[in-house]
């Protein structure tokens, strides 16, 4: 029953606040209602299907900005979708050069940062080539016109903020000016994002993990010859995720939504089984309407209400009972159990073994924060400390954001995950019993300001120092700590630090005190 519980809790979890948007509802309604009413008028039922499938492709990318980015947003997504779906069916038929040109897709496609959507378009007008498949790429085209009308249309993901205060002409989003800059700065992030692919960070072993995943399943089923074979891949790229903690709640919230959507699906077409197909158009409007809206909200709502469009839309002119539902949930599921292995097994993360590094860093910058302190405590200058309060900021950050990937792993330790939280409270407080004390806060001391005293401040520098060559095994006095040993006694040490500043920081605030009491007491002394 607890499991069950917290499967519950889980797949009824938001992802994000707010409220359903109208907008969006009655975009999505038109988005697949529009062009699957013509055909059924028309009496070309499946080809008003290819054209809605095209139009819910684009309904994926979710622009944000003013008119001019939205439309260069959509332009962009959509122009990778047709090259893929272009690319896609060129190659229909060759498995190998499929199989390669899908790797190099994945990694081009998380690259510039436009989703999965154009290697599963790629793959689904791959398999099985049939006749007329220029046709379908065809209405897809014309599906992806529609879709980016219905977008700009209803404004979703329009910019409501306005203007920042401040702002110049040639600062605003639409200004020629600005236009330079964005697209030099974009190119320079793309370079970026290139080289980063070399890297062994957790967004770029969960980059090489979905390629590799992505390329296997389809060889797999392409060899294998089992109809649906796309669901597989399916099931895979939307539940895969960097880390295991981001990927179980999705594989939970995908699973199930399936399952219940795929049912749902079968009761409908089990009722509508012998009527004509024009009853249909409006409960998959309503279904897309209600998949859109709710996605945002809670993931796990979306596969209830997109698994029977998709279904739908796939094989709208023929005949899909509750075996192709059953299909579907078994092969997404077969496609989950993939991605939970690959994240498991596939270049997981090893964030213990840079946690030396981390905790290393974190005692050189806070040894050099703590130096610089005392030189401004020694001459009562300038309140610049230089880089090293945003270096230390740094290095703490860069530990914290560690711990949570920490946390993501499969059975994270907890003792260690709550010596880490002790060295980053440790940090936080040291740093503020420093800054928030003059000299070194905003303003320039005045004449009964005690500064903190800068011997003490330097002695706890030398001590981080010594710390940091310890974890880093480098003192030749002591032996090197187990890696287990370290957050704990990196936590020990930054405590007692920072009670002693905190103690220099009370005694100061106690000195400028009495001084400020004298003073007064002299003042009083000569008035009467």
């Amino acid at each position: 029953m607890t499991l069950a519980r917290d499967l519950v809790a889980i797949y009824m979890r938001r992802d994000a606040p707010g409220r359903p948007d109208l907008a969006v509802a009655v975009a999505g309604a038109l988005c697949v209602g529009g062009p699957l009413l013509l055909g059924v008028l028309t009496g070309r039922a499946s080809t008003g299907a290819g054209v809605a499938l095209g139009a819910w492709l684009v309904f994926y990318c979710v622009p944000k900005g003013d008119l001019r980015t939205r439309t260069k947003t959509l332009l962009a997504f959509s122009l990778w979708n047709l090259a893929a779906a272009l690319l896609g069916t060129l190659m229909a038929g060759n498995l190998w050069a499929t199989a390669s040109t899908l790797v190099v897709l994945v990694l081009a496609t998380r690259v510039a940062r436009v989703g999965i959507i154009p290697a599963f378009l790629f793959v689904l007008t791959g398999m099985h080539p049939e006749p007329g498949s220029w046709q379908h790429l065809l209405l897809i085209v014309m599906g992806t016109v529609w879709g980016i009308g219905l977008k700009l249309a209803f404004r979703l993901g329009r910019d409501t903020a306005g203007a920042m205060p401040g702002a110049t002409p040639e600062s605003m989003p639409g200004s020629a000016k600005a236009a330079g800059t964005n697209a030099a700065r974009e190119a320079d992030s793309v370079k970026d994002r290139v080289r980063s692919l070399l890297g062994r960070g957790p967004e770029q072993r969960f980059t090489w993990r979905l390629a590799l995943c992505f390329t296997a399943v389809y060889v797999a089923a392409e060899l294998s010859g089992l109809p649906h074979a796309a669901w597989f891949i399916t099931g895979m790229a939307t539940t895969l995720r960097p880390t295991w903690g981001q990927s179980t709640p999705r594989i939970v919230k995908r699973l199930t939504g399936t399952v219940i959507g795929s049912a749902l699906a079968a009761v409908v077409l089990l009722v509508a089984h012998g009527r004509p197909l024009g009853v249909l158009v409006p409960v998959v409007a309503l279904f897309a309407a209600a998949a859109w809206t709710l996605r945002p909200l809670n993931y796990g709502f979306w596969p209830v209400f997109s698994a029977p469009v998709m279904l739908l839309l796939l094989d709208f002119s023929t005949t899909v009972g509750w075996q192709d539902a059953a299909e579907r949930s078994l092969d997404n599921t077969v496609g989950a159990v993939i991605a939970a292995l690959a994240t498991l097994l596939l270049w997981p993360g090893r964030e213990e073994n840079q946690l030396p590094d981390r905790l290393g860093n974190l005692m050189r910058t806070h040894a050099r924060y703590l130096e610089r302190a005392a030189t401004v405590a020694e001459s009562r200058g300038p309140v610049e400390l230089l880089h090293t309060r945003p270096a230390a900021e740094a290095a703490e950050a860069d530990l914290a954001a560690a711990r949570d990937r920490l946390a993501q792993q499969y059975r994270p330790d907890r003792r260690l995950l709550a010596a880490l939280d002790d060295v980053l409270a440790a940090t936080a407080r040291l740093r503020t019993h420093v800054y928030t004390h003059h000299p070194l806060r905003a303003g320039h001391p005045g004449p009964d300001d005690a500064p903190l005293r800068p011997v003490p401040l330097r002695n706890c520098a030398r001590e981080l120092r010594t710390t940091a060559s310890l974890i880093d095994g480098d003192e030749a006095n002591d032996p090197a700590l187990t890696r287990e040993e370290l957050p704990a006694y990196a936590a020990t040490v930054l405590a007692a630090h920072e009670r002693t500043v905190r103690e220099l920081h009370e005694r100061a605030l106690f000195d400028t005190t009495d001084t400020v009491v004298r003073h007064t007491v002299r003042a009083l002394a000569r008035t009467s």
